[in-house]
C-alpha cells in the first residue's frame, strides 16, 4: 500500500511538472485578450513591469502598452507613448537594455512611405522617456527595419533593404548610442531566402533566438536557436517547434530579466482571439539542447 501511495505521489509530481514545461498564455483576459492580437512582450527594467504590443479593436494601429504587476495580479494596460507626437502613428516592437536606461523600439513617423519603419531610441532614466530619436541612417533604411534587441554594444534588427537573402534578412551594427558602424548581416543558414526576423541573443553572446517562415510542417512563422561555437561561428539551427508545442507556430520571442522564462507569441487556439502571448520555463529547455548534438531540427 505505502509503494502504491508512492508511486501515486510521484505520478502527480511528474504530471505537474510536464504541466510547467508547457506554454501558459500570459493574463488571459487582462494582457491577451478577445479580438485583439498582441506581440512582442518585453519585461522593463526586472519582471515587474511589461511592455508589449498589440493591435486594438477599432484602432488599426499598432501601439505600446504597459501592466505592471500589483498583488491583485496584472494591471490594465495603458497606453505607452514615447513622446506625444507618436500617439498617432504606428509605433511597436519596444526592446529595454538590461541597465533600463534605454528603450528601443520600431515607428513609421516621419517616414515617406507606409512600408518604411525605422528603429528609434529614447532614454529611460528614472523610469521617465525622454526625446526620442532615429537611429543612423547605416541602420536605418528607406525600406523598413524591425524587431530591435540590444547586447553588450550590437544591436540587432531585421531589415527588408536590397541586397539581403531574402525578403527580411537579420543584421548586427555596432552602436554606442550615438554612432552606428561596422554593419553585418548574419550567415546563412540563419539567413535565408525566406523572411528571417525577431532576433533575441542571450546576455553571453552564447545563443541567438529568432523567427522565420521558411516552410515546415506547422504552418505559420516558428522559432529556431542556434549556439555559438567556441571557434565563434553559429551552429546549425534548431526549431523550438516541439519544446513550445501546441503552440508550434511561435514568433517574437523575448526573454524575462534573468533569461530564465521564454516569451512568444503564437495563434490563439480561439477564433474569437487573434494572438496570444505566451510564456514557458526555458533553463529546461536550454539545458537539453545544449546537450544535444547541434543538428538542425526541421520538424
Amino acid at each position: 500500500m505505502n509503494y502504491f501511495i508512492a508511486s501515486l505521489l510521484v505520478s502527480a509530481l511528474s504530471a505537474a511538472s510536464a504541466a510547467q514545461e508547457r506554454p501558459l498564455i500570459v493574463a488571459s483576459g487582462t494582457v491577451s485578450q478577445d479580438r485583439e492580437n498582441e506581440f512582442r512582450l518585453m519585461p522593463r527594467y526586472t519582471n515587474e513591469k511589461w511592455i508589449y504590443s498589440s493591435t486594438k479593436a477599432g484602432n488599426p494601429l499598432y501601439s505600446l502598452y504597459e501592466t505592471q504587476r500589483t498583488a491583485a495580479g496584472w494591471s490594465a494596460p495603458i497606453r505607452f507613448n514615447p513622446a506625444p507626437d507618436f500617439k498617432a502613428v504606428n509605433t511597436l516592437e519596444a526592446f529595454f537594455t538590461d541597465d533600463g536606461r534605454y528603450v528601443f523600439f520600431v515607428s513609421d513617423k516621419d517616414t515617406t512611405s507606409s512600408e518604411d519603419f525605422d528603429i528609434w531610441m529614447a532614454p529611460t532614466d528614472n523610469g521617465k522617456v525622454g526625446s526620442p530619436k532615429k537611429l543612423p541612417k547605416l541602420i536605418n533604411s528607406t525600406s523598413g527595419e524591425w524587431f530591435p534587441s540590444y547586447q553588450n554594444g550590437n544591436l540587432l534588427f531585421g531589415s527588408e533593404r536590397p541586397g539581403g537573402l531574402g525578403r527580411i534578412d537579420l543584421y548586427t551594427a555596432k552602436f554606442d548610442g550615438t554612432t552606428a558602424s561596422q554593419l553585418t548581416a548574419f550567415p546563412a543558414p540563419i539567413n535565408s531566402r525566406y523572411e528571417d526576423f525577431d532576433p533575441v541573443m542571450a546576455r553571453d553572446g552564447s545563443f541567438l533566438i529568432f523567427s522565420s517562415n521558411r516552410p515546415s510542417q506547422y504552418e505559420g512563422n516558428r522559432l529556431f536557436i542556434v549556439f555559438r561555437e567556441t571557434n565563434g561561428t553559429w551552429s546549425t539551427l534548431i526549431s523550438l517547434g516541439k519544446e513550445l508545442a501546441p503552440h508550434t507556430d511561435g514568433s517574437a520571442a523575448s526573454l524575462s530579466a534573468d533569461q530564465k522564462t521564454l516569451y512568444f507569441t503564437a495563434r490563439a487556439t480561439s477564433p474569437r482571439r487573434s494572438g496570444d502571448l505566451y510564456s514557458i520555463d526555458f533553463q529546461p529547455i536550454l539545458t537539453k539542447l545544449r546537450a544535444e548534438p547541434k543538428n538542425s531540427r526541421n520538424d
